[in-house]
């Protein structure tokens, strides 16, 4: 389950986001649900369909239980499956043998 422990590990789409800081002041305040994701963008869908960089940007998420996290996109800049991929790896322990 999301939460504010987590968020950095999980999936994002679903989530509803907002843009509390970024490289592009325009960017600022723009927000919507996630609807897809890649290694270095976000892509929301509110009143119109926008895909904001991960890259330089603060993001606002709102989860399933109404509690809100703020995530430094440069912490994300990973395709989804690989950043959840890394959280269990970090769980289990790197698998190297020194």
């Amino acid at each position: 389950m999301r939460d504010q422990n987590n968020l950095h590990k999980h999936e994002l789409v679903g989530l509803r986001l907002r843009v509390v800081r970024a490289s592009d002041g325009g960017m600022i305040g723009m927000e919507g649900t996630v609807v897809d994701e890649t290694r270095g963008t976000v892509v929301i869908e509110g009143d119109a369909r926008r895909t904001l960089p991960k890259r330089g940007t603060t993001f606002e998420f709102t989860l399933e239980d109404g509690s809100v996290q703020v995530i430094d996109g440069d912490t994300i800049t990973f395709r989804p499956e690989d950043r959840i991929k890394r959280a269990g790896d970090r769980r289990r322990g790197s698998g190297r043998h020194q």
